[in-house]
């Protein structure tokens, strides 16, 4: 248990994929401003909520172009941009203890 109270040890990253990369750009950097101000976050019962004192911060990962070499599509849009060639992006955020 951590000092905010909560178990994170299932803690998993957040992966995102979307076909705009500045989509992907622009969430990244409004985790790392999210990040910098000391704000962290945990999802409980599928709602966001404020979490004071987290002892964890945030690893980011991308976007980075991903292809049927290096990626399998998680819905059938990502499959039919394989398909048809569409850039598909893929940001990774992982919380890791500060």
């Amino acid at each position: 248990m951590s000092e905010d109270g909560l178990d994170h040890t299932n803690d998993t990253q957040l992966v995102i994929r979307s076909n705009w990369k500045g989509y992907l750009e622009e969430f990244a950097l409004a985790v790392k401003v999210w990040d910098e101000a000391g704000l962290p976050f945990d999802y409980a019962r599928g709602v966001a909520k404020l979490v004071e004192h987290a002892s964890y911060t945030y690893a980011l990962q991308g976007p980075d172009r991903i292809n049927s070499d290096n990626g399998m599509p998680m819905t059938n849009f990502e499959a039919k941009y394989f398909a048809c060639g569409e850039p598909v992006y893929e940001l990774d955020i992982k919380p890791i203890e500060a």
